[in-house]
């Protein structure tokens, strides 16, 4: 029964945003400047209704390079991250992904009371599209960080790479 608790609730959830989107649209009149639901065709196609089961997506080299950038020590051995890797991830992973996922990714995924987030961002992400995107997307980071000798170099090199067209 647990099962069908859980799928009722994904149901229940998919429901509520596009009701509530179509009411802002409506309130706003965009509804008739955009297709019938484009923003959740788009949205669907980037975010899973259920999140996935945890696995490392971030490739160690990643954060190698992004301690190397900032000039602070790596240990291999560590999990422990410095808070503000969160902003750059945001900063320079999600924010590139289409206009309105990060967004939804807050939602699907708030901050609790504690201050942290219960899953990593990623989980949230389909299989087909937003996994695929973000493991591109890294494989390309990655190597402009390696391509910068510091922090201010890569957000030059990151500029000029991913022009953002949202």
């Amino acid at each position: 029964q647990q099962y069908i608790v859980q799928r009722a609730k994904i149901i229940i959830r998919a429901l509520a945003k596009v009701g509530i989107t179509a009411l802002i649209d409506e309130a706003t009149g965009y509804q008739y400047d955009r297709e019938k639901d484009e923003l959740q065709r788009l949205l669907s196609k980037y975010i899973s209704e259920d999140y996935l089961k945890w696995q490392s997506r971030f490739p160690r080299k990643f954060y190698k390079e992004v301690f190397r950038l900032y000039g602070w020590e790596y240990n291999p051995l560590s999990l422990k991250r410095p808070s503000c890797l969160g902003r750059f991830t945001n900063e320079f992973v999600y924010k590139q992904m289409p206009s309105g996922v990060l967004e939804e990714l807050r939602k699907k995924n708030p901050v609790t009371e504690k201050g942290f987030r219960k899953r990593r961002h990623h989980q949230h992400l389909s299989p087909e599209i937003g996994i695929h995107h973000l493991d591109r997307h890294l494989t390309k980071l990655i190597t402009v960080m390696e391509l910068s000798d510091n922090i201010d170099e890569f957000k030059v090199n990151f500029n000029r790479v991913f022009k953002k067209l949202n």
